[in-house]
């Protein structure tokens, strides 16, 4: 849990992100079910059922232009986490999330049943992962220009000076794959990303391999 320290009491203090929706079978092509994406501590309560009511809500903020989350405070004393709707009919998340630094990235996907098109669309997310809402601050190099300022993909509010994060980027075509993370580069497919550096890089050997002639 990024804010709540272990007290032998709460193990194995996780947080365990994922979204809920399927693409297995022939009907999921046309199932039109909201789906969502979950942030749920995990406190070590056995079987214990989380239902939505023990998590925090985040809905599109409309005060800032873009899909845009609000940021309402996640209680950790009273509550379990936070979830938030995926607002296109039909979008699912149906690849592995990844946390990097206090954002967790994953990719929705909503699928056409149209043998003419590339099998559907999807978004990619950038989501924070104490509250579930948009970022305070820009994740990705939208503009391209291999800097990250708050110009990128941040949107200012129309009523005040403050920022926010997109919740989501720019449509993609195709069915949805995992991110992959190297360095301060993020790689959906063949597509690159810059996006900001962790606060440290680890050094020194991280695997061997034994050769034998």
């Amino acid at each position: 849990h990024p804010t709540v320290p272990d007290d032998g009491s709460n193990d194995p203090n996780l947080m365990v992100f994922f979204g809920s929706g399927q693409y297995l079978v022939d009907n999921d092509k046309t199932t039109a079910d909201v789906d969502s994406f979950y942030g749920v501590w995990d406190k070590g309560l056995g079987n214990r059922t989380v239902a939505d009511n023990h998590l925090v809500k985040q809905e599109q903020d409309t005060d800032f232009p873009g899909f845009v989350l609000t940021r309402n405070n996640v209680d950790y004393s009273t509550k379990f986490g936070w979830y938030f709707n995926l607002p296109d009919k039909g979008e699912r998340s149906i690849t592995f999330p990844i946390v990097r630094n206090d954002i967790v990235f994953f990719n929705s996907y909503v699928p056409v049943d149209d043998p003419c098109s590339v099998g559907g669309f999807g978004f990619p997310y950038a989501i924070d992962i104490i509250t579930g809402g948009s970022a305070d601050r820009a994740v990705f190099d939208v503009d391209g220009d291999n800097e990250i300022t708050e110009e990128d993909d941040t949107r200012k509010s129309n009523s005040s000076e403050e920022r926010r994060s997109d919740a989501r980027g720019e449509r993609r075509e195709g069915v949805a794959i995992g991110d992959a993370f190297l360095e301060d580069r993020k790689f959906t497919g063949e597509e690159s990303t810059l996006v900001e550096s962790l606060p440290f890089l680890p050094t020194g050997r991280f695997s061997w391999q034994e050769l034998i002639q």
